[in-house]
């Protein structure tokens, strides 16, 4: 059974803050099941997740004759959700394989990469912590004319071919989605949303849709891709964080 502190009701431990956990002992966080927090709740089910790993290795040493570890403190750092998990993941590298499929316009292509990178740059600057993997943040451009104008099924083609000739794809770009850009896409960078599509690579993108069925993938503020978006796909599926209405995605959390 989950512990609820005194007062609490089960939907505020529910809907929760970081800063609401500091109001809970320390020492009672690991009896919190992370199984009541939402998973787009990321940030409170890394505390939490934290509290339990503490606990456990507290428990271990205990059984093993060991003296107790330095306590190891749950609030040290403030950061946001994306350097919490790339941290704990000890990611060399992290983010997204994009797939170039518009041929039409070098320059047009060499413009949007610099402001795509500058927008990368400046979401992670306004991240806490996020000077700390910075150096990090990758996204791998896959380029090759014979994309020019590739339907869904192709680009999870090339995909699963970019996977082999790399023999695997690095634990911390192995998500659940690639990133697309086309025409479309490319020249929403003069505007006040810049996007990209987000393609779901376990998606059958050959099947007959439906009106209104998740399609297989959808549009992501470039602003979003590194901060919201991977670190939700550690905690939800992409069909979750469909748009239904077909919006430009920028958080899981309206």
């Amino acid at each position: 059974m989950s512990y609820l502190p005194p007062g609490w009701t089960l939907e505020r431990l529910q809907t929760a803050t970081v800063d609401d956990l500091r109001q809970i002992p320390e020492e009672r966080l690991h009896e919190i099941s992370q199984n009541l927090i939402p998973a787009e709740n990321v940030s409170v089910r890394l505390v939490i997740g934290r509290a339990i790993r503490y606990e456990n290795r507290r428990k271990v040493r205990a059984e093993r004759g060991l003296p107790p570890a330095p306590r190891r403190p749950l609030f040290k750092k403030a950061n946001d959700a994306v350097v919490e998990i790339v941290e704990r993941g000890g990611f060399d590298d992290f983010g997204f394989i994009l797939f170039r499929t518009d041929y039409s316009d070098e320059e047009r292509w060499e413009q949007w990469q610099k402001e795509f990178m500058r927008i990368i740059d400046v979401s992670l600057e306004s991240t806490s912590g996020g000077k700390e993997i910075e150096d990090k943040c990758l996204t791998p451009i896959y380029e090759d004319e014979d994309m020019a104008g590739a339907t869904h099924e192709q680009i999870l083609q090339a995909y699963y071919g970019y996977h082999e000739e790399n023999e695997g794809i690095p634990a911390g770009l192995n998500t659940s989605m690639c990133l697309v850009v086309d025409l479309v896409a490319m020249d929403s960078i003069t505007t006040d949303m810049p996007w990209v599509y987000a393609l779901d690579v376990s998606f059958d993108h050959a099947s007959p849709l439906a009106d209104g069925e998740y399609p297989g993938y959808f549009r992501v503020a470039i602003k979003s891709v590194i901060t919201e978006l991977y670190p939700m796909l550690t905690a939800m599926m992409p069909p979750e964080l469909w748009p239904p209405d077909n919006r430009i995605w920028e958080s899981a959390v309206e």
